[in-house]
């Protein structure tokens, strides 16, 4: 065995060395002597005479090149544009529960996601996640997050198709691991009120007055219907509406709605309002949503969190969730959390969450949920 592995290492560099003798070796280049030029006779005055053939000649010359046409000048512009740039990130999750004393690992997360702005106006999007170790025997899955297409006629004036996220509150539009300040959702998240996504279409955008930005999104989609989970086709429709004002990016507020048809044969209605407001001033932040749902079921959940920036690193968080599921009962079904979150963020794409939580419900009476969450994810 030894002896075959050396025959075929030797084999390899004695064909590499003949590869390499066989290569044709440049010339070094003579050295040109200068000679002095004689000096030039003095002109004579004599008329040339020019052709016609001549005059073409120097006239051809004389022309400028042949610029391309507007057709293949746009389409060039087109595919330099239309450069599809890809991005991944993933995180590892770890939970701990103290009630139980168990641990465990999980490969929360792993996204796939693909863009290109095919012309100036134009752009397309698609997001592919694996959850939970993508073995769908094992709990995990497969889905598309979102897939979708943008055409800006304005910036004020903006038209969506495909698979997208439903505009509402503040959590939504932010929810992956390496935007979020905190591992768990809040309940209004967490609880699917309104579905994370949908498919359909959407008005959307923005205009400034002064230092202030109002934004709006209007959008039709399928609701959640009998199978929210396994199909997103089905024939009840649902719709929203978020509107919100912006002062550089330090203070927002903002107003969502959505209603929907649900229950096997759609006969439950919902009507669902979000009211949100975010404060990002010095080193300090504060996040809050109300969300109110009426209709057959009355329900509604908040949250409120502040919280410290201290670094462009290091950041600590409090959060305290409460929901409850049918307000005007004797049962009074509440769930409360109580979560503090340690976040590091050495690099602008690495990012580390700590986090203690403690809950309670009603259900529960006496007897509670505590434990600690870990994250850490990349983007690459």
């Amino acid at each position: 065995m030894v002896y075959r592995i050396c025959l075929i290492i030797c084999s390899i560099f004695l064909t590499s060395s003949i590869i390499y003798a066989a290569k044709p070796k440049p010339k070094k280049p003579k050295a040109v002597v200068a000679k002095k030029k004689a000096p030039p006779p003095p002109p004579v005055q004599e008329e040339v005479a020019h052709d016609d053939a001549t005059k073409e000649k120097s006239e051809e010359k004389e022309l400028p090149a042949i610029e391309s046409d507007d057709t293949v000048n746009s389409f060039t512009a087109d595919a330099e544009e239309s450069k599809i740039q890809f991005n991944i990130w993933s995180d590892l999750a770890v939970k701990g529960d103290l009630k139980s004393e168990k641990t465990s690992y999980d490969q929360a997360h792993l996204y796939l996601i693909a863009e290109s702005q095919i012309t100036e106006k134009l752009r397309g999007y698609s997001e592919i996640e694996y959850e939970h170790g993508a073995i769908a025997k094992e709990g995990g899955e497969i889905k598309v997050e979102r897939a979708l297409g943008e055409y800006a006629f304005t910036d004020w004036f903006k038209f969506r198709f495909g698979k997208m996220l439903n505009d509402y509150g503040l959590w939504n539009r932010y929810h992956w691991q390496p935007l979020t300040s905190t591992v768990s959702n809040p309940f209004s998240v967490q609880n699917k009120i309104i579905p994370k996504n949908g498919t359909g279409v959407a008005l959307f955008g923005s205009f400034f007055l002064s230092d202030f930005e109002i934004g709006y999104s209007m959008y039709s989609h399928n609701g959640k219907g009998a199978t929210p989970d396994k199909t997103d086709s089905n024939t009840l429709l649902a719709g929203g509406t978020d509107f919100f004002i912006d002062y550089k990016q330090k203070v927002r507020i903002g107003f969502s709605t959505w209603f929907d048809k649900n229950g096997l044969k759609g006969d439950r209605d919902e009507k669902i309002y979000v009211a949100y407001a975010k404060f990002a001033l010095s080193i300090i932040r504060l996040d809050g949503e109300y969300l109110m749902q009426t209709g057959d079921q009355n329900l509604f959940a908040w949250y409120v969190q502040p919280g410290l920036q201290l670094h462009d690193y290091i950041g600590l968080f409090y959060r305290f969730d409460y929901t409850d599921r049918d307000e005007v009962s004797a049962s009074n079904n509440y769930h409360m959390r109580h979560v503090g979150s340690f976040v590091f963020t050495p690099l602008t794409k690495l990012k580390f969450k700590a986090e203690y939580y403690y809950s309670r419900s009603d259900s529960q009476k006496i007897d509670h949920d505590k434990g600690i969450l870990i994250n850490l994810s990349i983007v690459y």
